[in-house]
């Protein structure tokens, strides 16, 4: 059994300018790869400063787009914990959305010089399609790859407690198998707030 402790970046740039132009923010060539707001870092830090888990953690994965990759390094930057960027986490959809398209990883190494940026899969991000939408199914797919990940990073480490950096969509579809939308009526999960999932990789 492994606790999988899951947390939504703090607040960033689209999410406030969904506020005023609703879906249309998602979409914005301006706004590639967005990035945390003055809230955002402060609830960040703020999870980091109060939460009492945090020091037993045993590995953070993290989304490599930057709002998470912020989060990550304001709330485990003084704990020495091994943090290692995916791509299968980044939200959910891959495609159309410029806020889910992130920067390249040879920017992102210099960005981020503690996290371990090592399984990428390439240098830009190929993930992302500017003219298609990823299916839900494909969804489910990236998340199958994602605990197939642990399953084999935990044979060498057998570690107890990870936690998990990344968004809205692929955490609440992960935890209640549905998405937290606010354009369908529901409540979004909250910005970095842990959310524990205990997961048996071998009965899932």
């Amino acid at each position: 059994m492994i606790n999988l402790y899951c947390i939504r970046h703090g607040e960033a740039t689209h999410n406030i300018r969904y506020k005023t132009d609703g879906m249309k923010a998602f979409f914005d060539k301006n706004y590639y790869d967005t990035k945390l707001t003055d809230l955002g870092i402060k609830q960040s830090i703020d999870l980091g400063n109060n939460w009492s888990h945090k020091h037993d953690i045993d590995l953070v994965i993290v989304s490599s787009l930057s709002r998470t990759l912020q989060t990550c390094n304001n709330i485990f930057k003084d704990t020495g914990c091994k943090i290692i960027a995916l791509d299968c986490v980044k939200e959910y959809p891959q495609g159309k959305h410029t806020c889910n398209k992130r920067i390249s990883k040879t920017e992102l190494m210099k960005e981020y010089p503690t996290i371990d940026f090592s399984y990428l899969e390439s240098d830009e991000d190929e993930m992302w399609k500017e003219n298609d939408l990823e299916s839900v199914e494909e969804l489910l797919q990236r998340i199958n790859k994602f605990y197939d990940w642990i399953e084999d990073y935990n044979k060498k480490y057998n570690y107890k407690n990870i936690s998990l950096i990344s968004h809205n969509g692929i955490i609440s579809m992960m935890k209640d198998h549905k998405f937290n939308y606010q354009e369908n009526g529901d409540e979004e999960l909250k910005h970095c707030f842990p959310y524990l999932l205990e997961i048996n990789l071998k009965l899932r």
